[in-house]
């Protein structure tokens, strides 16, 4: 399968963010067969998610600047295949819940590093967490254009709720619900 989870690199990230989590004060988990990893800080409800995925586009002949498979540091940026899309920002998120973790915060709900596994090949382990899993309250979607894309790949749900006055009485109509 062209899938990245029939990789040993795949395995190799899954078992990195495992241990990574655990020396960390946080927790990890596979949702599914590798759809999604999820690595959490604190109990009680999802309060916030940052969502990023952690495969990356396959090498081929992309017109690469630099080798894909060599990290480079120039001029500051660093070059190296999937270190901004997607996992500069994925090393971020982790090091701040390290902080929060290490510095003895307690948020009042979970928050939440959800890593797709297979953007750059297709969507639907993400869409099957998202239809099963409890949504946090604020979700932040970073991406290659980082520093946030919110709701990218068409995870929006609103739900909008107001209090409408019916033209013939002043009661109100039952709020309005939109998905």
């Amino acid at each position: 399968s062209d899938l990245p989870k029939s990789r040993p690199a795949f395995e190799g990230m899954a078992a990195h963010l495992e241990r990574y989590a655990r020396a960390s004060g946080l927790t990890f988990c596979v949702f599914g067969d590798h759809d999604a990893w999820i690595v959490e800080y604190s109990a009680g409800e999802p309060s916030i998610a940052f969502v990023m995925h952690g495969d990356v586009v396959p090498a081929g002949d992309a017109g690469w600047t630099h080798a894909p498979f060599e990290a480079k540091l120039v001029d500051n940026p660093l070059y190296a295949r999937g270190s901004e899309d997607d996992k500069g920002p994925i090393a971020a998120v982790l090091v701040a819940m390290r902080a929060l973790a290490q510095s003895g915060y307690k948020p009042r709900g979970k928050i939440q590093a959800v890593i797709g596994t297979a953007e750059e090949h297709e969507w639907e382990g993400m869409e099957r967490y998202v239809e099963r899993e409890r949504h946090a309250k604020h979700v932040i979607s970073i991406d290659a254009s980082f520093p946030a894309v919110v709701a990218e790949s068409g995870f929006v749900r609103w739900q909008l709720a107001l209090p409408l006055k019916s033209k013939k009485s002043n009661d109100c109509m039952p709020a309005l619900e939109v998905n």
